[in-house]
């Protein structure tokens, strides 16, 4: 079980870095929006201050996000009982097999959606019928690759 703990704890190293990475480029990317740094090339006042209004929710959300599972690393590294329960909670097999079977359907349901998105779309907007479909082609395009490189992985003959 101490093998198992100290891999836990190199991973949880690991995401907190990745997560002050992350945490930087948000906060980064928040300074640049609220100077209007970065703003939108096209579009009227409404349209930039929409965009500006919901980019910056979106930041907001994100480093809560951040934050959060910084919080719940950190506690975890300092606590053996919190990094136990935490080792076990990203081990349970019923977890596992949930999250397994919501991303197998998830993406399919996702292309359909995309592409009847598209389709509508395109009454309105070549742009967005565009980025639509190329959205729709890079999830397929990214579902296969995986499944590809997992069953090799996992010594599948197909």
């Amino acid at each position: 079980m101490e093998k198992k703990l100290e891999r836990m704890r190199a991973t949880l190293r690991r995401r907190l870095a990745f997560f002050a990475v992350g945490s930087g480029c948000i906060v980064l990317l928040a300074v640049l929006a609220a100077t209007r740094s970065l703003s939108p090339l096209v579009g009227d006042t409404h349209y930039t201050d929409f965009f500006a209004g919901f980019q910056t929710g979106m930041l907001l959300g994100l480093e809560a996000v951040a934050i959060f599972f910084v919080v719940r690393y950190l506690l975890a590294l300092r606590d053996d009982a919190r990094l136990t329960a935490l080792l076990l909670e990203e081990q349970d097999e019923r977890t596992q097999y949930v999250e397994q079977m919501a991303g197998r359907y998830s993406w399919r349901w996702m292309t359909i959606l995309l592409l009847a998105a598209a389709v509508v779309a395109g009454y309105f907007s070549i742009g967005a019928f565009v980025a639509l479909i190329c959205a729709a082609l890079a999830e397929a395009l990214l579902t296969g690759i995986l499944r590809f490189h997992f069953d090799r992985q996992t010594g599948g003959t197909d």
